[in-house]
């Protein structure tokens, strides 16, 4: 028992002793384009086409545990469904803007691979113009995404990269009715989106 205690003692000791490894960080500046499709009975689902856009992306990783962060921006446009105008209203096709900040974790595979994990907070900015009106319907809310890259390393150097990559959003609104089911379909949705992206390393 006296030995137990005196590890307990030194063990802190032993490892205030250790050198500590200085903080590394690798940014990267990402350009890349999406579809985004949501499904589930929401009003995006139901009456818009999917989602289309471009975003771009500013990350930094650090070489504690490969965990960095990162921030995205996303302008994305939707068409409405043929047969569900009625459905959408008088509103003329939305266009989002999506920002995002993540907690980002990579995992090499290879020398050329390599799998990058993501999770963060998303803000989504929708707006359409009334077709009866030169006024815009504006909706601003939050939710929370999650998804995965795998990418590609083209060159020796590692600078440059190309990734394919999968992602969840959910869509929470601050929409009030008096029917819930109608607040519902309105307030809240769920999209799946597919992504192709070039990384540039510094």
């Amino acid at each position: 028992m006296r030995k137990f205690y005196l590890f307990l003692i030194f063990l802190p000791l032993f490892f205030l002793s250790q050198k500590k490894k200085p903080i590394e960080i690798l940014g990267s500046l990402d350009g890349k384009v999406l579809v985004m499709k949501s499904f589930g009975n929401n009003q995006y689902n139901k009456t818009l086409e999917p989602f289309v856009g471009f975003g771009f992306g500013l990350n930094f990783l650090t070489n504690i545990k490969n965990f960095g962060v990162g921030f995205n921006y996303f302008l994305l446009k939707a068409s409405g469904k043929l047969d569900q105008i009625n459905v959408f209203g008088n509103l003329s096709a939305p266009q989002m803007s999506l920002y995002e900040a993540n907690i980002i974790h990579q995992n090499k595979l290879d020398e050329e691979l390599l799998v990058e994990e993501f999770v963060g907070l998303s803000v989504y900015r929708v707006k359409s113009k009334y077709i009866s009106s030169s006024q815009n319907y504006l909706q601003g809310n939050n939710g929370f995404n999650l998804g995965s890259n795998l990418a590609y390393t083209l060159d020796p150097e590692g600078f440059q990269q190309i990734y394919l990559g999968a992602k969840f959003n959910f869509y929470d609104a601050k929409i009030i009715n008096e029917n819930p089911e109608i607040q519902k379909f309105f307030s809240r949705a769920y999209f799946a989106s597919l992504i192709l992206g070039y990384r540039y390393n510094f």
